[in-house]
């Protein structure tokens, strides 16, 4: 169209060529669609709505907050991200990309099996919750004596005994 314009004069048919291509462009660009993705209203995973409500309830002060949350290898991008504070990943050695991370990823994996370690390893740490999805962390709440606190078929969080 812009060769089109330099050799012809633009008139109606033109320019009424070029604003149908220009909408038709706009339409199916990705960065001009952002305002029509933004404002569609689809379904939230049960984990997003579940690890939001959990944010929410920290910052109204609803829960006690904590130092750090531990989360299992399912979900340990999206807990830090939505929840918006630091979380210990349960990560698995192939999912550590360095090699300094794999004490933490060991102590996280840790506390998450529960028993006599995994408390006091938590309580040391600051950590009040754990995060996890239930398929990848079957059975949280019984083996860390928790309490569970937001429970959906994508997401459990379990708040741990108090210290003492």
């Amino acid at each position: 169209l812009g060769a089109a314009f330099v050799r012809r004069r633009p008139n109606g048919v033109w320019i009424a060529a070029f604003v149908l291509v220009l909408v038709y462009l706009a339409r199916t660009s990705v960065g001009l669609r952002l305002p029509e993705r933004v404002f569609r209203s689809e379904p939230r995973a049960p984990a997003v709505t579940g690890l939001i409500a959990f944010r929410d309830r920290l910052d109204r002060g609803v829960l006690p907050d904590s130092e750090r949350l531990v989360s299992d290898a399912c979900l340990h991008f999206a807990v830090p991200y939505l929840v918006r504070r630091p979380t210990i990943p349960a990560f698995s050695e192939r999912q550590v990309g360095f090699v300094d991370r794999l004490p933490l990823a060991r102590q996280a994996a840790e506390i998450l099996q529960g028993g006599p370690e995994g408390a006091p390893l938590a309580r040391r740490l600051g950590v009040r919750y754990a995060v996890a999805d239930p398929e990848c962390a079957p059975d949280l709440a019984a083996r860390l004596h928790g309490t569970t606190v937001i429970r959906n078929e994508d997401l459990v969080v379990v708040r741990l005994p108090d210290r003492g």
